[in-house]
């Protein structure tokens, strides 16, 4: 009796897990479109979709042996799980998950020779880091989305912006000092408009909607570094009260 149990057992067991690889090759897809191989795969049929659609976010779909993606909406079956592509040459072009067909987690992109291109962190198709790689594995951009904007690190240049009003963008000096302080609004000059050598004020422009209104020649003392302004701006972050 002992034996027909622990038989019984053991057949059950490895019947779940055949049906749980059946599952998986059933839900795996593999294509050829825009010259690259796209291995991926999909939501089960039983599961939940997508109850509600942020118009914000890129959803993307497997529908007639193509992949889609649509803001605010999808038709089809949703990706859901791994995806790869391969360049031509077999080379990784890039890789990351899916979750209900909105990218979730790290994604890394590869050029054609292999080289890291950039890498990406996402949170239910919002993208919150995103950094770019010189041909030698360079660190030369950092792209890094805050609650209500984004914080821009490209080279001598770092840019803080508020869903599309550019509230500041300060270029540094060899040393990380300031060298000169613009502000926009809707693509205009406006705010004042600084200039700095050897961290020294030389000059200030007041601006209004792209026309000046006044202009300020003097000395000051050394501006802030680049990285006692970054440290400003994290600490100013983490005091606005949290939210999408």
């Amino acid at each position: 009796m002992k034996r027909y149990l622990v038989l019984t057992f053991v057949l059950c067991i490895a019947n779940c897990f055949a049906q749980k690889e059946l599952k998986e090759f059933y839900l795996k897809r593999s294509l050829k479109q825009d010259g690259r191989q796209f291995n991926f795969q999909v939501l089960e049929d039983d599961k939940h979709g997508v109850w509600f659609y942020d118009q914000q976010k890129f959803y993307y779909w497997f529908m007639s042996q193509r992949v889609h993606f649509t803001q605010g909406q999808s038709s089809g079956i949703l990706l859901n799980g791994k995806f790869e592509s391969f360049y031509v040459s077999k080379q990784l072009c890039e890789k990351g998950i899916f979750s209900k067909g909105l990218k979730h987690g790290d994604w890394k992109y590869w050029r054609e020779d292999g080289t890291i291109e950039r890498s990406e962190k996402w949170f239910n198709g919002r993208l919150k880091t995103q950094k770019w790689f010189d041909e030698q594995g360079n660190l030369v951009k950092t792209n890094i989305s805050k609650r209500n904007g984004f914080f821009i690190e490209s080279g001598d240049t770092l840019t803080i912006e508020k869903k599309g009003l550019i509230v500041q963008r300060v270029i540094y000096d060899e040393q990380g000092r300031v060298q000169q302080e613009e502000r926009f609004k809707e693509g205009k000059m406006h705010g004042k408009q600084t200039s700095y050598a050897e961290g020294k004020l030389i000059s200030s422009v007041r601006y209004k909607k792209g026309k000046l209104i006044d202009k300020v020649v003097k000395d000051e003392e050394p501006k802030e570094t680049k990285k006692t302004l970054k440290e400003r701006f994290k600490k100013k972050e983490k005091e606005e009260p949290k939210g999408e």
